[in-house]
């Protein structure tokens, strides 16, 4: 009996010892693929425990380090009213693609989406307004009874001159082209509208205006010469919007120009921008209140122009831009903007008093040059000013139609070629 027992235990302990040697007889492979399954467990099994840890809320794991702290209550966020206004209402919607300060920027350049067109070609920090589409391209007069009254004068003209006052002047600049004072029979107004085409709805209104105007298209528009040409059909004068720098770093739009870039790359955007269409009669800038500061960027802009025969509108986004004396320099014809009609496109009246001011500076000077947006506000407000402005006297014509007069006291408008 005692043998046996010594027997059990001798082989047990046999049967041990061969348990502890049987990674001996795997082969180096099959080991390794056993320690990396082993270890891989225990990651998973680690991993899972840090993410188990790092699911419960902040205020859990304070309250499980205090123990007797109850959890935090998390506020349910108020349920915003309901304006009944429709105008408040409205006034929640932005329309403006670029955040700009007003303190360094004397507009606000605007795009209208009625959802036709590809997002993808716009800049990625858009925000697009949520107006209803137009049912007609023409806009709709306001109705009988309702005269559209501007508001005062000095508040509006308080507004427009915010950029022109915070920004520093070089005291040694030229005196602007645009006081050149022009004999004419009757004072001329140039209305110039903006960010044309990449609103379909805007466009189609813009170009149904009762009244040739001069548009200024987008260079990254989709379907832009097909617009053109519609516009040119109308009677309408068309310009190139051109996209360039602004100040406090918002995109300015597909192959805009910037200062960080080589004159190579300059005069490739430069070209290929600007043979996006054809029949337009000059170029001016979107945003750009630092590019056109720059002389070496513009310099190349004014050869451009030079070559092409056109001429350039300075739209003066920056109060330092030296656009004019780039282009004196190249001997290319210039215009400079006089009044921005919708910075507060919310307000009709307030567009009507810009463009009352406009008819002053034209009764002062000869012309004025005003610049606004295809927004439904704007167009409905031009509407309604187009007869009362013939009624008092004042022409409302295409920026050629003003060309036409400079080029009898300035040479440099005579070397101008006029589209086909």
């Amino acid at each position: 009996m005692p043998a046996r027992k010594g027997e059990s235990a001798d082989r047990f302990k046999a049967k041990i010892v061969s348990l502890l040697k049987w990674p001996d007889r795997l082969s180096l492979g099959l080991q390794l693929t056993v320690l990396f399954s082993a270890l891989f467990g225990i990651a998973l099994i680690f991993g899972f425990i840090l993410y188990q840890f790092a699911e419960r809320p902040h205020d859990e794991r304070e309250v499980a380090s205090y123990g007797d702290q109850q959890p935090a209550q998390t506020q349910r966020p108020e349920t915003p009213q309901i304006v009944e206004d429709p105008d408040k209402a409205y006034s929640k919607r932005s329309n403006k693609p670029h955040p700009i300060d007003l303190s360094e920027l004397a507009i606000e350049d605007t795009v209208l989406d009625d959802g036709t067109r590809d997002l993808s070609r716009l800049p990625p920090n858009l925000t697009l307004t949520e107006e209803p589409l137009l049912t007609d391209a023409t806009p709709q007069a306001s109705p009988p009874g309702q005269e559209l009254k501007p508001e005062e004068p000095q508040e509006s003209e308080q507004q427009a001159a915010l950029t022109e006052q915070s920004l520093p002047v070089d005291a040694n600049r030229k005196t602007s082209r645009k006081k050149t004072v022009l004999e004419t029979e009757k004072p001329l107004v140039v209305v110039v509208l903006d960010d044309v085409g990449v609103n379909r709805t805007g466009a189609r209104g813009a170009i149904g205006l009762s009244t040739p105007v001069t548009l200024a298209f987008m260079t990254y528009a989709a379907g832009v010469r097909e617009q053109v040409g519609q516009a040119r059909e109308m009677g309408h004068d068309v310009m190139l919007h051109f996209p360039m720098e602004p100040r406090g770093g918002q995109d300015p739009g597909p192959q805009a120009l910037l200062t960080s870039l080589s004159e190579d790359e300059l005069k490739a955007r430069l070209a290929w921008g600007l043979d996006q269409f054809e029949g337009y009669v000059g170029v001016n800038n979107h945003m750009g209140s630092r590019f056109t500061e720059w002389s070496d960027g513009m310099r190349l802009v004014m050869e451009e122009m030079r070559k092409r025969k056109v001429f350039f509108m300075d739209s003066k986004t920056s109060a330092n831009s030296v656009a004019e004396q780039e282009a004196e320099r190249a001997g290319v014809p210039l215009l400079i903007r006089d009044i921005f009609l919708d910075n507060d496109y919310k307000k009709p009246a307030t567009i009507m008093s810009q463009l009352l001011k406009a008819e002053r500076i034209a009764k002062k000077q000869g012309y004025a040059i005003a610049i606004g947006h295809p927004h439904l506000q704007t167009l409905n407000v031009l509407e309604q000013w187009f007869p009362e402005a013939r009624a008092r006297g004042i022409e409302i014509a295409t920026v050629s139609k003003l060309v036409d007069h400079l080029e009898k006291i300035d040479p440099d408008f005579a070397s101008l070629e006029t589209p086909d």
